[in-house]
């Protein structure tokens, strides 16, 4: 496999495809900012760990297009998957991932999904793992939010055959957190089929704390 210890950037808007690779022990993992065109980010088949901020962070404005397939993404310090988005309705598919270990001051340790303008986005989780992170905010698998609009607007998540279990809010235990494994708020919507949902808890005493 190829192997990198480059993280990855665009600032302008543009595609990334990274395959077969491995990035650790960077700033970021991957970062792709997508201006006024788009931003199209494919992983498959890698391994993302032990960067001190997020392993993918995804942000784009018009046009976005995010896949994660069979990769996994452990022991980042910012976070593992951030997910933002002005566009309308871009698809954002992870299949057959693992998104473990992963901690962050903040909200969503192990996904952090949020639209921020007047339209709707989806995000579908199809055999995903998210366990065992640890967020100081709320949401220590996955927060979901719609930060500026009522509904309609606002991001629509699925999980199908996804399982959120071992993962920590409040993890620095001063009361500001909520919901160890799943937070979603505003207009944002959840659903999940043939999924687990357990044995996730807020605060370092481990208060059972799943939705």
């Amino acid at each position: 496999s190829r192997k990198s210890r480059e993280s990855r950037k665009n600032d302008e808007g543009g595609g990334l495809t990274v395959v077969d690779s491995t990035i650790r022990e960077n700033g970021c993992g991957i970062l792709l900012e997508g201006g006024v065109q788009f931003a199209r980010l494919r992983v498959e088949g890698s391994s993302i760990a032990h960067n001190a901020g997020a392993g993918i962070t995804f942000q784009s404005a018009v046009n976005g297009q995010l896949d994660i397939v069979s990769t996994s993404i452990r022991n980042n310090g910012g976070g593992g998957v951030i997910v933002s988005t002005q566009s309308d309705n871009p698809p954002v598919t992870i299949r057959n991932t693992t998104i473990d270990g992963n901690t962050k001051i903040g909200d969503g340790a192990g996904v952090w999904i949020g639209g921020t303008t007047q339209y709707t986005m989806t995000a579908e989780f199809t055999n995903v793992t998210i366990s065992n992170n640890a967020a100081t905010g709320s949401g220590g698998g996955l927060y979901v939010v719609a930060s500026e609009y009522p509904a309609p607007f606002g991001p629509t998540v699925a999980f199908n055959n996804a399982s959120v279990s071992g993962n920590v809010a409040d993890a620095d235990a001063d009361g500001q957190g909520t919901g160890g494994g799943v937070v979603v708020i505003d207009s944002s919507v959840l659903t999940a089929r043939n999924s687990i949902i357990a044995a996730n808890v807020t605060g370092t005493a481990g208060a059972p704390d799943c939705v």
